[in-house]
């Protein structure tokens, strides 16, 4: 919680913590530490917490009894996106899509694709590229 210095209102921070709730944690941090190749930062009784830039990934158990539901995507930027998805592959990520132009912005275009974690959380790459020029 901050009051922005130029008008006194009040406004929040950026982002700094995305928790999703695992069935597996084991499992997870195979996906997260090993396929994706994020740095963990801490693993404590039933959680892991990966370093994302200026945002941290938690990754909390839950019960076998609990129901697990997808959050909004999470989107991990990329200065490559061709390369990234192709070593994400040879890692063994699965994407549901292809690499698709998903807006053409007055400084950039915006390219995006799409995969999902073991427990069915959506992820995406995304990458801005020159204006009209084909990534793919």
């Amino acid at each position: 919680m901050a009051l922005d210095p130029r008008d006194g209102v009040f406004s929040l921070g950026p982002v700094g913590l995305i928790v999703f709730y695992v069935a597996d944690l084991t499992r997870a941090m195979t996906f997260y530490g090993e396929q994706l190749g994020l740095k963990r930062l801490l693993l404590g009784e039933g959680q892991a917490l990966y370093d994302c830039g200026d945002v941290r990934l938690s990754l909390q158990e839950t019960p076998q009894s609990a129901q697990l539901t997808a959050a909004s995507p999470v989107c991990f930027r990329v200065s490559d996106i061709v390369t990234a998805r192709r070593e994400l592959e040879g890692r063994g990520v699965a994407f549901t899509d292809t690499i698709q132009l998903v807006a053409t912005l007055p400084e950039h275009d915006l390219w995006m694709t799409y995969f999902r974690d073991p427990d069915g959380h959506p992820l995406a790459l995304t990458a801005e590229g020159p204006k009209g020029f084909p990534l793919i």
